[in-house]
């Protein structure tokens, strides 16, 4: 991703960066799950029909929940179900066919740590694992993992171009970490091209991302707190819906009967001033910092990843892939997002960036 956008700043090309933050989702997130490179983050940005079925599918899904005729369009296949119809059998073909050459491999000599690896050598001796029940539990992966992290780090990068000084301040604390290792010799610059040009830029690109080891960026408490300010006004999922599953009564009094639905909106809790005070709907990263470290606040309140024994099993995972991609783009690049453009959200049950999306340019900072 950082030569693309190295690119995109010398030729002052426009990027749309939910465009590219999801490129590198899918191809990361299929990575982990099938062990397999999809290729959409190619220089060219290709495009991968099955990348391209799969956001499509999830798109007219979610519309859904707003289409009250969608089961009658389903059984007559026409208009958005028959276009999802479509869309799910490229991605079916697609995932069967990578199985199926996965499945032809020594799935125990071949070293891969991916999730399809590990259900089948763990399933063996034990009852038949069938390939629909296998793709299903991983295609859950994929829905989950593509969209939270690079909606998130869209939202981010937005926040950015509109609060230089917080930019600025999270330059500091990742140029701090990259200075501190170039004098303490640990990325000697006698090991790194002399040349000052593309090569050194792309060098200390990788010798900076080899610096954020886990301790590291748990060290990196500003970027955390921009991270956790981003997620409490960008939800991902802005309303979720909970089945009741036997009557009970809320702590307010609200009695609710089995099979109803129950909806909070993240969205809207993460403005609520009774929660986080007058300046609610400020973006202010310092409100999560306390002796300057991130103080977490109850999941009950910040509830990005819900809370009790259905809490997101990927937060962990999605901090990491946050802060280590973040770190990097926001040492040595600056954004700024092409004037004229209103970047607004879109009704769905993800909180993407409506067309075009967040088209920015890119300028490279300075490696002192």
């Amino acid at each position: 991703m950082a030569s693309i956008l190295s690119d995109a700043s010398a030729t002052q090309r426009v990027l749309d960066m939910q465009d590219l933050f999801l490129r590198f989702t899918m191809d990361s997130i299929f990575k982990v799950t099938f062990g397999y490179e999809i290729g959409t983050l190619k220089p060219e940005l290709p495009d991968i029909p099955f990348a391209d079925a799969f956001a499509l599918t999830n798109e007219i899904a979610s519309s859904r929940f707003m289409n009250p005729f969608w089961k009658l369009q389903r059984v007559l296949n026409v208009g958005s179900e028959a276009t999802i119809a479509k869309s799910a059998k490229v991605v079916d073909d697609f995932i069967y066919d990578v199985m199926k050459a996965r499945n032809a491999e020594n799935l125990q000599n071949s070293g891969q740590r991916d999730l399809f690896t590990r259900f089948k050598l763990l399933n063996e001796g034990g009852k038949e694992l069938t390939d629909k029940t296998l793709r299903d539990t991983l295609l859950n992966f994929l829905i989950a993992g593509r969209d939270s992290s690079g909606l998130t780090m869209s939202w981010f990068i937005y926040m950015m171009t509109l609060h230089p000084h917080i930019e600025q301040k999270l330059f500091e604390e990742l140029r701090d970490l990259d200075t501190e290792n170039v004098v303490n010799g640990d990325m000697s610059s006698k090991e790194l091209p002399q040349t000052g040009g593309d090569d050194y830029f792309h060098e200390r690109v990788e010798r900076f991302s080899e610096l954020l080891t886990f301790d590291a960026l748990l060290n990196l408490q500003y970027l955390h707190a921009c991270i956790l300010e981003t997620l409490r006004l960008y939800p991902v999922v802005p309303l979720n819906p909970k089945s009741v599953a036997a009557d009970d009564t809320l702590p307010d009094g609200t009695e609710v009967k089995k099979g109803e639905f129950v909806m909070y909106a993240a969205y809207a809790m993460g403005r609520m001033p009774s929660l986080w005070g007058p300046d609610a709907t400020e973006f202010k990263p310092e409100r999560w910092l306390v002796d300057g470290g991130v103080q977490p606040e109850s999941p009950f309140k910040f509830v990005t990843f819900q809370a009790g024994p259905r809490i997101c099993i990927g937060k962990d995972s999605a901090m990491l892939q946050l802060r280590i991609v973040l770190a990097t783009l926001c040492r040595f690049f600056t954004f700024q997002v092409v004037p004229g453009i209103d970047v607004k959200y879109r009704q769905m049950s993800t909180l993407l960036l409506a067309h075009p999306g967040l088209p920015v340019t890119v300028a490279k900072r300075s490696l002192d």
